[in-house]
C-alpha cells in the first residue's frame, strides 16, 4: 500500500524519527519504506509504502497531524 503525505511547510522535525521508529516497531524493517515523492502542486510530498495495508489506520492514528493527499492505493 502506498500513502501519499504532504510534508509540512516547516517539514517533519523530529516527527520523522518518530514515523520511522514507529514504523520499524510495527511493520518491521522491511515492512516499510518512506520516499521523497516530488511535489503535488506547491507542496511537497512524500511516499509511505506498506508492506501490510492494515497498519495504515494506526499509523495516521499515531501521527494525527500528517495530512493524506489523496486515497491510499
Amino acid at each position: 500500500m502506498r500513502l501519499l503525505i504532504y510534508v509540512p511547510g516547516s517539514g517533519f522535525g523530529k516527527m520523522l524519527d518518530d514515523m520511522h521508529a514507529w514504523l520499524s516497531h510495527h511493520a518491521g524493517q522491511d515492512g516499510y519504506a518512506i520516499h521523497g515523492a516530488g511535489m503535488a502542486g506547491i507542496r511537497d510530498v512524500m511516499a509511505v509504502y506498506l508492506m501490510h495495508p492494515s497498519l495504515a489506520a494506526e499509523f495516521f492514528e499515531q501521527f494525527p497531524a500528517l495530512e493524506l493527499l489523496g486515497e491510499p492505493c
